[in-house]
């Protein structure tokens, strides 16, 4: 297993993220996040409008705020605490 990733900002490049600790990101603007197979929590605090794939987390998976991006989520052991579709 890998160590915790921390990222403050993910702008407009996509970031894949695979076979990692905890997941803590910033914010998302438009570019694209995949994580898979976390071995910890993975918790976003918002997103713009990039989209956002999870597949394998052995913790808790948590988004504060989104805007237009998409979330997607398979495979979460833990809580999925996501905001709705009109939220």
């Amino acid at each position: 297993m890998r160590g915790p990733v921390n990222v403050a900002r993910s702008g407009s490049g996509d970031l894949n993220l695979d076979t990692i600790g905890r997941v803590e990101i910033g914010s998302v603007g438009s570019g694209d996040i995949s994580v898979s197979d976390a071995s910890g929590d993975v918790a976003i605090e918002s997103i713009g409008s990039g989209d956002v794939s999870v597949d394998g987390v052995n913790g808790n998976f948590h988004v504060g705020s989104r805007g237009s991006g998409s979330i997607e989520h398979r495979n979460v052991r833990g809580t999925v605490s996501v905001p709705r579709d009109n939220d």
